[in-house]
């Protein structure tokens, strides 16, 4: 108080700017910081002298911060901690905190210490450092930038600059800014009177710079700026080849080049990661890309080859099976028809869970069929129905592998194994209880199958006869009128499955085994007891004969017309309908004359399953197409 009440009755006495340095020091040990911290300012700002400008302006600073602190542990302010970009929430939005009246008055005294203090003060950088912090925690990163800045370029040697260093990279990292993150890195780093080359700090900044440069590279790419983002990814591995995410930033470099097709670009930079970064978790999938990239360039030996490779080298890699698949694909678009089917066969065992997998099956049958090795056909079709029977979406398949069985062992002249063939497609469709409406393949299959048991009996009918005399004669006649009950019987069982090409045929065949029926009458010999009865006798039995074949013949023109009914009714022309129309242009020539043949509406292609191609243009199929990868990928 002695100091106060004199300093205040003699303001300007030669003794005044020593005292009012001793009442800052009294106040200071007194703990009255915020009046010590205004005193000691006083003193530093005195124009009277300056022995004592550095202890005061150093107690000012000290002053505030002690005040700072304890208004702080009392809670009457708050404290702000310096939070590095991975201690904050990334999904926080930054807000700008305004310092509070001591906070800045902190400031101003660190400024002034640092303006007045001589060259080389051991004390100014660390308290350029704390004020330069309060606006780093306060998340005023201009501000706080420009104060660290000063530190490097000021205090290059002392310690706090690496940590100056570090929190402007920190500041740039929590504002997303990687164009600033790579280039402030790079600019740093390369301030030898700061970072030693050899020091860890160099290498966190290195790891900075790449780093932002991947982020730039992630942020050009979500933009759409795809050369630009593969150059930066390229930069990245050129620069440091054994960088964490040099194998990423490859891939991701790779996916640029695929969004703007210049996919042989893309398929080199796949090949380095598996070639340079054999141990990548990459590896298998940039084999996967290089084969896609390589049948895109119409290269497509060397997609084999790739696909091939990642079956062989990589057992458990994701891409495995759609890698068998699109080489099975590709082989057979090559027409390397052999290796083709063995490949699809070679899918379904190794994937016979895979929806897929009877598909390819099939698939490899079709392809046996296409180069009329019946053989292997069956094999692959028995194995088929062996495998898959029992799964309900392959219902259709399955009947249709019975019938293509049937005409595999038809083509070798083993028509017993072919009739049973036949009778377990028909037989397996009813079994299931299947629709023909809702399963239209089965219902091809079956009603075809039928159809085929049905010429078998067609064929037993035609090789009845009718002769001999008396009861011979009677009981032949017996036999062929049961054998044409049985074949129209056989040919009634095609039409259940609703399949307009078979019913038209099986119409036809019922009106042809009529008049076969009427050809076999007029083919009889005349019995000897009619000869010995004379000539009469003789004209009177043909005459006979002759009508039971008009009957006959006017039943099977009865027939026909039907059939040419229900042609023209579904507008189908096919070989049936032809035939049906020679017939009934034999017997009725003016109400059914010939007509210029009609395009058929029936296809003759065989009928594939779902996925299966025809030709080397069929589209890949990936289970990882092209991914960008972040950082944190694994």
């Amino acid at each position: 108080k002695a100091y106060e009440s004199y300093l205040a009755r003699f303001p300007r006495s030669k003794n005044a700017y020593e005292l009012e340095f001793y009442l800052a020091e009294c106040l200071y040990n007194s703990l009255q910081f915020a009046k010590a911290a205004k005193r000691y300012a006083a003193v530093r700002d005195s124009s009277q002298d300056i022995r004592y400008l550095n202890e005061a302006a150093y107690g000012s600073v000290l002053a505030f911060q002690k005040q700072l602190d304890y208004e702080i542990k009392t809670g009457t302010a708050k404290q702000y901690p310096v939070l590095k970009s991975t201690d904050r929430n990334p999904n926080d939005k930054i807000s700008s905190i305004p310092l509070s009246p001591l906070e800045l008055q902190v400031v101003s005294a660190s400024d002034a210490y640092v303006a007045k203090a001589k060259a080389n003060d051991p004390k100014s950088a660390g308290i350029a450092y704390r004020a330069a912090e309060l606006f780093y925690s306060h998340n005023q990163f201009d501000e706080a930038r420009h104060r660290f800045e000063d530190i490097v370029k000021t205090f290059p040697k002392s310690e706090v600059a690496k940590y100056a260093t570090n929190l402007i990279i920190e500041s740039y990292l929590i504002d997303k800014n990687w164009a600033k993150v790579e280039e402030v890195s790079a600019r740093l780093a390369s301030n030898k009177d700061v970072i030693d080359p050899k020091s860890d700090l160099y290498k966190e900044l290195t790891k900075f710079k790449l780093g932002g440069r991947f982020k730039l590279a992630e942020e050009l790419m979500a933009k759409a700026q795809y050369d630009e983002a593969a150059r930066k990814y390229i930069e990245l591995v050129n620069e440091e080849p054994r960088h964490e995410f040099a194998d990423k930033a490859l891939n991701n470099a790779a996916v640029c080049f695929e969004n703007v097709q210049r996919f042989d670009s893309a398929l080199k930079l796949y090949e380095r990661i598996y070639n340079e970064y054999p141990q990548s978790a990459l590896a298998d999938a940039a084999v996967f890309r290089v084969a896609v990239n390589a049948e895109k360039s119409y290269d497509f030996d060397k997609a084999i080859d790739r696909y091939q490779k990642l079956i062989k080298d990589y057992p458990q890699s994701k891409d495995r099976e759609a890698a068998l698949f699109n080489t099975a694909r590709l082989l057979e678009g090559l027409q390397r028809y052999n290796e083709a089917a063995l490949a699809y066969l070679r899918y379904a065992d190794l994937y016979p869970t895979s929806e897929d997998a009877p598909k390819n099956q099939f698939r490899a049958a079709l392809i046996y069929e296409k180069q009329n090795n019946s053989s292997k056909q069956i094999a692959a079709l028995n194995e088929f129905v062996q495998k898959f029977s029992s799964k309900s979406a392959q219902a259709e398949l399955v009947i249709d592998a019975h019938r293509r069985i049937g005409d595999a062992w038809k083509k070798q002249k083993r028509e017993s194994d072919a009739l049973s063939a036949y009778q377990s497609a028909a037989q397996e469709f009813d079994r299931r209880g299947l629709k023909p409406e809702s399963a239209p393949i089965a219902a091809d299959a079956a009603a075809y199958s039928r159809f085929e048991l049905a010429e078998a009996v067609f064929q037993e009918f035609d090789r009845l006869k009718i002769g001999g005399s008396a009861k011979a004669l009677a009981n032949s006649f017996t036999a062929k009128k049961a054998g044409l009950k049985k074949l129209n019987d056989a040919y009634d069982q095609v039409m259940k499955y609703k399949r307009v090409e078979w019913t038209l045929a099986a119409f036809f065949r019922k009106g042809y085994g009529l008049e076969r029926f009427a050809q076999t009458i007029l083919d009889t010999p005349v019995p000897p007891e009619i000869k010995r009865l004379g000539d009469e006798a003789v004209v009177t039995y043909q005459d006979q004969l002759a009508a039971q074949t008009v009957a006959l013949e006017d039943k099977a023109v009865e027939t026909y017309t039907a059939a040419w009914s229900e042609a023209k009714k579904y507008r189908v022309s096919n070989e049936w309908t032809k035939k049906t129309l020679e017939s009934l242009n034999r017997f009725r020539p003016k109400e059914y004359p010939m007509l210029k043949e009609a395009k058929s509406y029936i296809s003759s292609e065989l009928i594939f399953p779902d996925g299966a191609v025809g030709s080397i243009a069929g589209n890949e199929r990936s289970n990882s197409g092209p991914q960008q990868l972040g950082g944190e990928d694994k």
